[in-house]
């Protein structure tokens, strides 16, 4: 009775009738999740006000008791929660940064297919309980408010824009996951870190030598099918690696042309000293999921091939997310560098 007060009907409308076509796109991948398994036993109401930060740490609590129904959910269901509250409060970088790490953790891409869904949901009923909270005779109060912002949050989950490919390159110690961060709000996108990729493969294959080029391979490609998954479900994605060997970049300019979005790439050019001083530094705080030390560092100087071709965009500082519209764009069409290998 009180949604009528805060949208009007031809929006109501709009956003019914976009949920029902997004679900039936997606009927399938959320068949498919009840099949893997990802339905299960998990908090249920996992929104900013049921975390605390204890000693530094987030710790959810008041989970769901009084209906299994309600909490035992597809787990990207809970994650999508968390993921629109950090959006309604204009902290989106920070609910990008938790996905991303589910992500990395998980390695659940494919279940992105659905998250728009879940995010709608979580919105739409967000915005139900604040108009329910909401005083019919006071239109201006904060529920009022809120409620408008959680519809047209909602409406939005269902029609995003087109997705973009962001590359970091350069090599270890050169800031590039420091300003993948920065992206992540600025680009509203989802990181995919080959540090975090490769230590989620060296735990299925501890056979492979963690720096090989077999693992070197693997990585890659792992990385390249989660960004594929990512933007094929209209998430934007920030791939944050070396890219030092033309084989890498060629599998990115690859991704590009197979996804059809664009493309913009910044490789961080910053001097050896720099780089090793930033490793050091890294080594000493230990909080970095880089495993890189100086030794690597002077083995990728020594055989890396830069980009030459004119597709990344230089940077000598990870200190500012450049703009993208001042970034080369690529429009390429073949695969590699153009360099010998």
């Amino acid at each position: 009775a009180h949604i009528p007060a805060v949208i009007s009907s031809s929006q109501y409308a709009q956003l019914s009738d976009g949920w029902r076509k997004v679900f039936d796109e997606r009927r399938c991948a959320l068949r498919q999740r009840q099949q893997a398994d990802k339905i299960r036993d998990g908090h249920g109401d996992l929104h900013l006000g049921n975390i605390a930060l204890l000693d530094g740490h987030p710790i959810p609590f008041d989970c769901i008791e009084f209906s299994d129904e309600l909490r035992c959910i597809d787990v990207l269901n809970d994650v999508a929660f968390l993921v629109m509250d950090c959006d309604a409060e204009q902290r989106a970088d920070l609910g990008l940064r938790f996905l991303s790490r589910y992500l990395e953790y998980t390695g659940d891409y494919a279940g992105l297919a659905v998250l728009p869904l879940y995010l709608c949901y979580r919105a739409s009923v967000r915005g139900k309980v604040a108009c329910i909270l909401a005083d019919e005779q006071a239109p201006n109060q904060r529920d009022w408010k809120d409620a408008r912002a959680y519809y047209a949050l909602a409406q939005r989950y269902l029609h995003t824009a087109q997705p973009k490919l962001y590359a970091i390159g350069g090599p270890s110690g050169s800031g590039k996951s420091h300003l993948a961060l920065l992206g992540c709000g600025a680009e509203r996108a989802i990181i995919i870190r080959s540090d975090a990729t490769r230590m989620r493969l060296s735990a299925r294959h501890p056979e492979l030598e963690r720096y090989g080029p077999e693992m070197h391979r693997r990585t890659y490609a792992a990385m390249f099918e989660a960004a594929r998954s990512s933007l094929a479900a209209g998430f934007s994605v920030i791939l944050d690696a070396t890219f030092l060997h033309p084989d890498a970049r060629a599998g990115l300019y690859a991704l590009k042309q197979a996804s059809g979005v664009p493309l913009h790439a910044y490789w961080l050019d910053i001097d050896t000293n720099r780089l090793k001083a930033n490793i050091a530094a890294r080594k000493k705080h230990g909080r970095d999921i880089s495993e890189a030390d100086i030794q690597v560092l002077e083995q990728q100087l020594r055989v890396s091939k830069p980009p030459t071709d004119g597709r990344w965009q230089r940077l000598h500082s990870a200190a500012f997310w450049p703009s993208a519209t001042q970034a080369p764009t690529s429009q390429h069409t073949s695969g590699g560098d153009h360099e010998p290998s």
